[in-house]
């Protein structure tokens, strides 16, 4: 049977759950849930409709983050094998670290961890990961996207270790799903068409649906909304942005920063 492991960012592994509901039905496929929160994994042990088993937890990483001290040979040795050409890309595509932008509402310049704290995330990251895919060895790895440090750290590791990777997104058409199969180098069916239209043999078969997509947008041109938005009260609104100013003053006041203004 095979082996599917699904990655949801942030929406949680209920979203997750209805999707793997659908793949189980029409392709009969052990399913995993990856980086998923705690409440999720109790979620997913108490239901009995599918075979879901939590692979990665966010927080026990994150516990075992508190717990660890910094090898530096270790280090190397993972830039030496992992790195492009250094482990520091991993930690810039995550903007909750480089750019606080989780802990607050807009990104702040600098990072939130310390230099120590970085590394210990890099050494229980590439360590866990590695053995969840080694013991578990799933054959597809399906992400929403890849956006953090350890969600880049598992598309990495699994591309080495051979295993399909697959990225869906929404390019904001109707309700078209888009799959990429690769990290960095997203539009490599679309290089391929575009110099078969040049040449004049290409014959696609979008071509209908697509005149029908462009004949319903000029006849009603209006945004796609892909998903609808949930505001909070207005109070909490208030409060939020309140207590965003308040530490906006309080940092000023205590260090000078040439991005303020």
């Amino acid at each position: 049977m095979t082996k599917l492991a699904l990655v949801i960012d942030k929406r949680g592994s209920r979203f997750g759950f209805v999707l793997a509901g659908l793949l189980k039905k029409k392709y009969n496929v052990r399913l995993y849930d990856i980086n998923c929160f705690r409440r999720d994994k109790y979620f997913l042990k108490m239901q009995k409709e599918l075979d879901y088993e939590p692979l990665i937890i966010r927080e026990e990483l994150a516990s075992m983050v508190k717990n660890e001290r910094v090898d530096l040979a270790y280090i190397r040795r993972l830039e030496e094998e992992y790195g492009r050409p250094y482990l520091w890309p991993y930690v810039w595509a995550d903007r909750g670290i480089m750019s606080q932008h989780l802990k607050y509402s807009l990104s702040l310049p600098g990072p939130s961890l310390a230099h120590e704290e970085i590394l210990k995330r890099l050494q229980v990251y590439f360590r866990e990961i590695s053995r969840a895919l080694d013991e578990k060895k799933p054959d597809c790895i399906i992400f929403e996207t890849v956006g953090s440090l350890d969600m880049d750290i598992l598309s990495e590791l699994a591309e080495r270790r051979k295993i399909k990777v697959l990225h869906f997104s929404f390019p904001r058409i109707s309700n078209i799903t888009l799959f990429i199969d690769n990290s960095f180098d997203q539009f490599t069916a679309v290089y391929k068409d575009f110099d078969a239209i040049r040449q004049g043999s290409h014959k696609s078969s979008f071509r209908e649906r697509a005149q029908k997509l462009l004949f319903e947008f000029r006849k009603f041109p209006l945004r796609y909304r892909y998903y609808v938005p949930i505001r909070a009260p207005l109070f909490k609104r208030v409060f939020l942005h309140a207590l965003y100013f308040l530490r906006v003053l309080n940092r000023s006041g205590k260090q000078s920063n040439p991005f303020d203004y």
